[in-house]
């Protein structure tokens, strides 16, 4: 019963901004001047909210998929139930490398972030496109092209973040 009392009393859980691995702050909102808890593997970040709930807490840069345990402490010393949040990629991919293409080859080869989609485009238009391996090697196939016709190869990773175009002539 006591139990019960006191998780209708405990705050609702903090809601979270969307954290990504280029944030350095976790943002969000809670009961006015709580005291909001994040920890983060064995380290525990702390901060308040301030009298309309919003808070801002610095944190270090943390790799996409890390998770985030937040919770808030209100006035009355009652800790919410956590928010778990997931750190989101938003880092795009390294442009690809992209082997010699010449006038008779039908396949474009190269590197690229590992298990990355790799596309291959002749202005706006797809040629082709392939999936890298565990390695980032991948292998896409074309009909030949035309001396001289620039070719924009493009790496996207899981997350959907697209690399800069690598832009490569086809050789004679």
């Amino acid at each position: 019963m006591l139990r019960a009392l006191i998780y209708c009393l405990a705050p609702p859980p903090p809601t979270v901004n969307l954290v990504s691995n280029k944030s350095n702050v976790v943002r969000g909102k809670t009961v006015p001047n709580g005291t909001v808890s994040i920890k983060i593997n064995a380290k525990v970040y702390m901060g308040r909210s301030d009298a309309k709930g919003l808070f801002n807490i610095k944190i270090t840069t943390l790799a996409a998929g890390t998770r985030l345990y937040v919770t808030v402490t209100d006035k009355y010393g009652y800790t919410s139930k956590e928010r778990v949040v997931i750190v989101v990629d938003r880092i795009p991919p390294a442009p690809p490398t992209v082997d010699s293409i010449t006038s008779k080859s039908k396949v474009i080869t190269g590197k690229a972030e590992a298990n990355a989609t790799v596309i291959a485009y002749v202005g706006s238009q797809k040629i082709g496109s392939a999936k890298a391996d565990k390695y980032g090697k991948y292998t896409i196939k074309i009909t030949p092209k035309k001396s001289g016709t620039s070719i924009k190869v493009v790496a996207v990773d899981g997350s959907g973040n697209q690399s800069v175009g690598k832009i490569v002539k086809v050789r004679p």
